[in-house]
């Protein structure tokens, strides 16, 4: 029983970090547009030109503010989501879990800023926060355990 809530507990945090960033993204580009330059830029991106990481990065400043708060906060809130998704249906090793998709969530992260140009301030509150939101998780879960434990004891 363990393995077969194990062997489900992954896949649905992957699915619910993808669709809860997904969902924020689309909302995102609801409310913040990119603008006409950064579109041409990702569409050269959608093309493979050469000198699409160059045309991103001379658009970066036409991008609305808000679009990058909108950005930190959905991969936050995905992080949240697979950790809690995670950690929920797989009631062993919760800890383990939620560090684990925690670190998944934040490489994927730490690709997106690496491949795709973001504003220089960027990087650091996109890694902390969702790090911060996945430690809490982490310890809650670790807590969680402990109570657990000490009632089967």
């Amino acid at each position: 029983m363990r393995n077969r809530r194990l062997a489900f507990a992954i896949p649905s945090g992957f699915a619910a970090m993808f669709l809860t960033v997904s969902l924020s993204e689309f909302v995102s580009f609801r409310f913040f547009p990119l603008g006409a330059e950064m579109e041409r830029a990702f569409a050269m991106r959608q093309a493979n030109d050469p000198g699409a990481t160059d045309a991103i990065a001379a658009a970066l400043p036409t991008v609305p503010l808000g679009a990058f708060i909108a950005l930190i906060a959905g991969w936050s809130l995905g992080t949240l989501a697979s950790v809690l998704v995670t950690a929920t249906i797989a009631p062993f090793y919760r800890m383990q879990l939620a560090i684990g998709m925690m670190c998944v969530n934040l490489a994927a992260i730490g690709a997106n800023l690496w491949l795709i140009p973001h504003p220089a301030w960027m990087p650091l509150p996109a890694l902390l926060v969702p790090l911060a939101i996945g430690l809490a998780i982490a310890f809650k879960a670790r807590a969680m355990d402990a109570r657990h434990a000490n009632r089967l004891a």
